[in-house]
């Protein structure tokens, strides 16, 4: 699927690297030398090669030169992965402009970047997208999250462990997000240890979900949820759901 260049595509500064060899993501859709315009996913120097994307996906590397005697291994396509994971990348320590227009799958996206401290998401095209399981699951040193709100999640079905063991977030915004066909919540903030806060929740269209096993199971930091609106008529599984919630002093479940 690959095939390699070792021409100047762009000049100019486009990725600075906080460690040596480090991954640190960048994608924008670069003019490049051709005057076509692709989508550019930037890594590292060693790598050839996407981290994870369909069988299908035809993509081809490159060096970039960054105007300072240094290149960038680069790697672009003439169209967008329909998924993309950079899933057990210790190393990725932060990204920006990432292109997820088009993507239908954002599963795993994050999945185990243990190292991954911030992530600022409000670029993120998510209007074609039907699922997010464990989107940031296992980002264990993840304390800082923030433009969920501008996202469109008027598509999505399945949110399953979306934010599961984020051990280190404080705070989740997540105000006006439409859930309205979300079927699997199951798990979504499990593990989510010392999460005091979580806006938005009481405006969530709950109506298609069946699947509130372990949801906030773990989030032993939480003093109230405000979720009494909630329409749980469709729901078949509650297991675990408020399991370990240690602090929980108000929850109001009596309109269920």
């Amino acid at each position: 699927r690959t095939s390699k260049s070792t021409g100047t595509l762009y000049t100019g500064d486009i990725c600075a690297y906080s460690a040596p060899n480090a991954l640190v993501a960048k994608s924008k859709n670069w003019n490049l030398s051709d005057n076509v315009t692709r989508a550019v996913y930037v890594f590292d120097s060693t790598v050839d090669t996407l981290p994870d994307v369909p069988s299908d996906y035809t993509y081809e590397c490159a060096d970039i030169d960054n105007g300072d005697n240094t290149t960038t291994r680069a790697i672009y396509s003439d169209n967008v992965a329909a998924h993309m994971r950079f899933h057990n990348r210790s190393g990725l320590l932060g990204l920006s402009y990432l292109d997820t227009t088009g993507m239908i799958n954002l599963n795993q996206l994050f999945t185990n970047c243990a190292n991954l401290v911030s992530v600022d998401a409000s670029s993120f095209d998510t209007s074609g997208c039907h699922t997010m399981n464990d989107m940031f699951g296992l980002c264990r040193s993840l304390t800082t999250l923030t433009g969920l709100t501008n996202w469109d999640t008027a598509g999505v079905e399945s949110m399953n462990a979306m934010f599961f063991n984020c051990e280190s977030l404080t705070t989740l915004d997540l105000t006006d997000w439409d859930t309205g066909k979300v079927t699997n919540m199951g798990s979504i903030f499990n593990g989510c240890k010392v999460l005091t806060d979580i806006i938005g929740l009481d405006t969530w269209n709950t109506g298609s979900v069946t699947n509130m096993g372990s949801m906030f199971n773990s989030c032993s930091l939480i003093t109230e949820l405000d979720i009494s609106g909630w329409n749980t008529d469709k729901v078949t599984n509650i297991i675990a759901m408020f399991q370990n919630c240690n602090s929980l002093t108000s929850l109001d479940l009596s309109g269920w």
